[in-house]
């Protein structure tokens, strides 16, 4: 664990990361099946859209712990859900791999710069500095599930400060609890469904 890492983890409680983290499951999802309605040869190029569409919403209407709050931040382009509290501000991204860089968008760049804790030795935090936390999420476009649940600290270069917390190894039972009902609701294949009593007597 890192300074960021205890820091985050002693002002964010499990129960937000925990609709967070299925905020993603949800999400992620939604876009698999809206993505699949449409020209296979383009799954690819949707699957990214949809998952913003699928997962911004529903962090948005997250059920929030006291003293946390969500904001919409809009860009030209782009609509992001901001939660933070006095300490912490949390946005989000997808990404279909785990990566050591993002590009410092302007709201991305604005929230690292004025919205970061000093996390350097015998730096002293600024009055009002906020920790910045980037949940990315997501995962190659052929898995059911994501892959990527990662909450990570962003420096303005792009660059990220050391230390990490994988969502998905921190509540497994959230993990769990998703994929077990994907196999309970597919069909096993290769069984023949129980014959009924008046199959039976057909012929007979």
């Amino acid at each position: 664990m890192s300074r960021e890492s205890d820091l985050f983890l002693a002002e964010v409680p499990d129960r937000l990361l925990i609709g967070m983290l299925r905020s993603v499951f949800d999400g992620c999802i939604a876009a698999r099946a809206a993505s699949k309605k449409h020209d296979k040869r383009w799954f690819g190029d949707r699957l990214p859209t949809e998952r913003r569409l699928g997962v911004e919403p529903r962090l948005a209407d997250l059920v929030l712990p006291p003293g946390f709050t969500v904001t919409l931040d809009q860009t030209n382009s782009s609509t992001n859900t901001r939660i933070q509290s006095d300490k912490v501000v949390i946005t989000a991204v997808t990404r279909n791999a785990r990566v050591r860089y993002v590009s410092p968008y302007r709201i991305r760049e604005t929230l690292a710069q004025e919205a970061q804790c000093e996390m350097f030795e015998n730096a002293q935090p600024r009055v009002g500095a906020k920790l910045f936390a980037l949940m990315i999420y997501g995962g190659p476009h052929r898995a059911k599930f994501p892959t990527i649940a990662t909450i990570k600290f962003p420096l303005p270069s792009g660059k990220f400060a050391p230390g990490s917390i994988d969502l998905l190894q921190r509540f497994p039972g959230v993990v769990t609890a998703y994929t077990e009902a994907e196999s309970v609701a597919k069909p096993k294949v290769g069984l023949r469904p129980a014959k009924k009593e008046s199959d039976e007597k057909v012929g007979s």
